[in-house]
């Protein structure tokens, strides 16, 4: 379980591709394909910037006008 108060890595064994507001993600090492919908994209995008989860968590709530609960 991570806190916010910790930096997260992404994997250099995960490809990243947008595709018209949402992401496919390919994990190389696992053969695996995943997809992200358009919160889950703007996450990868926040956290290849600033690998802060407090920073991309306040992003999130900022970008979409919910609170801590939603």
């Amino acid at each position: 379980m991570h806190s916010l108060s910790q930096n997260v890595t992404l994997s250099s064994d995960v490809v990243f591709q947008e595709l018209k507001g949402e992401a496919v993600l390919l994990d190389l090492s696992k053969e695996m394909y995943f997809g992200l919908d358009e919160v889950g994209t703007m996450l990868w995008q926040l956290l290849e910037q600033d690998p802060s989860l407090h920073a991309a968590y306040s992003a999130v709530l900022a970008e979409f006008d919910v609170g801590p609960a939603q």
